[in-house]
């Protein structure tokens, strides 16, 4: 009875953590990929001034992650001292029944070290299962997330299909061009200018002043 209990919650427990292991692989994801983002663009973030945005963005993820890894970690925490408790309990209950059966002559001692045996041999698949539950279903959600990778439909080749214009006369014309990452914070403001075929000009200006945008 004991071990079926134990059976019984351990999948109880399986079922109801499987959505927080899956939750956090998912914000584990995101936080590997603010933070190479960050990393890898330290130098754009701090030219246009995002560094407050970006330790918000990693503060929110970071909570979503730490919300997600408990729980996961607190119900695969569960198992192992729960089956253990079932154990024990399955062997103080056959020892208790067992003395007062022995005591009265019902059963001899020799049933009674049978039945501590017959527990043993219920409990301890058990607990080996709940033992390794955690890392399976962490390895499950993980998998989840690269098959669903491996699923996703393959980009067509768009490299025959390229389009030429007609007629290229080489002139580029800005007409009071306004242009920003964030409406008002104007990178290009009113900016005009003619270049005819053949014409060398020079792009100059200090850093974020909007060169590599124009080009």
């Amino acid at each position: 009875g004991s071990s079926l209990i134990g059976f019984v919650f351990m999948f109880t427990v399986i079922k109801k953590s499987r959505k927080y292991f899956r939750q956090q692989q998912k914000n584990l994801g995101d936080m590997n990929g603010h933070v190479e983002e960050m990393y890898s663009g330290h130098d754009i973030v701090r030219v246009y001034g995002a560094t407050a945005q970006a330790k918000a963005e990693f503060k929110r993820i970071n909570g979503n992650l730490y919300e997600s890894a408990w729980k996961s970690q607190f119900f695969g925490g569960l198992m192992m001292p729960f089956m253990g408790f079932i154990g024990n309990f399955g062997y103080v209950a056959v020892c208790v029944v067992g003395a007062a059966l022995t005591m009265s002559g019902t059963i001899s001692f020799g049933v009674i070290v049978s039945f501590i045996a017959y527990v043993r041999l219920f409990t301890n698949p058990l607990s080996q299962i709940a033992q390794a539950a955690t890392q399976l279903m962490s390895a499950g959600a993980a998998g989840e997330r690269v098959f669903g990778f491996l699923e996703e439909e393959e980009l067509s080749d768009d490299s025959s299909c390229t389009a030429y214009p007609e007629k290229v006369t080489g002139e580029v014309t800005f007409d009071h061009v306004r242009f920003g990452y964030d409406e008002d914070k104007p990178v290009i403001n009113d900016f005009s200018a003619k270049v005819l075929p053949g014409q060398k000009i020079a792009i100059v200006g200090h850093t974020g002043a909007g060169k590599t945008t124009m080009v």
